[in-house]
């Protein structure tokens, strides 16, 4: 559903994305992340053609200049952003009162659903993004490279360092295992979480 969603949105049937998204949202609670997502790139469609002009996307000289476009564009659209995004808004909102009424975002046994601090997660899903996104970086060569231009900049250096030691105890400290992940030996994640990560 969450698939159906993304297309009907690109060809601008936000009626239909936000309708294939909550139904999504029914079966998976957490596929409300997907529905802010579709949101979040429908949008940028709307206002990329105000501030990505070829100075401004392919030869711009940081990244700070190129996100302070973006930011002033999209605080000048929010009327029509909202005209054409209220769908999904609909669908968040909806999702936000279930949560105050249910208690939580679960729907079944609670105790077997509770939320944690997993940072690392964000840390698989960076990887997972880079590598089915280095399509899109190798076909749009010139952005990607005027994008790498920029991140090497004593500034962002430092800052990827600064990262990057935040992100060591960040494994150590906040790496949860699920008691399911490790109860049923019939799944490759088992043997991935038990001979890779658990090293």
């Amino acid at each position: 559903m969450v698939l159906l969603g993304y297309v009907l949105s690109t060809r601008r049937h936000h009626w239909g994305a936000a309708t294939a998204l909550a139904i999504g949202v029914c079966f998976r609670q957490t596929s409300i992340v997907w529905v802010v997502f579709v949101a979040g790139t429908t949008g940028l469609q709307i206002i990329e053609p105000q501030f990505c002009t070829e100075q401004m996307c392919v030869h711009s000289r940081s990244v700070f200049t190129y996100l302070t476009a973006l930011l002033k564009t999209f605080f000048s659209n929010i009327p029509s952003l909202l005209a054409e995004l209220w769908p999904y808004a609909a669908v968040v909102s909806g999702f936000l009162a279930f949560v105050v009424w249910n208690g939580s975002i679960v729907v079944g046994d609670k105790s077997h659903h509770q939320a944690s601090f997993h940072l690392p997660q964000v840390l698989y899903y960076s990887v997972f993004a880079c590598f089915f996104a280095s399509g899109q970086l190798i076909l749009n060569w010139r952005i990607s490279l005027g994008f790498a231009r920029s991140l090497l900049r004593p500034k962002w250096v430092l800052a990827a360092f600064l990262l990057l030691t935040l992100q060591i105890p960040a494994i150590h400290f906040y790496t949860y295992t699920h008691p399911y992940l490790l109860a049923d030996n019939r799944h490759y994640p088992f043997y991935i979480w038990k001979n890779v990560f658990k090293r």
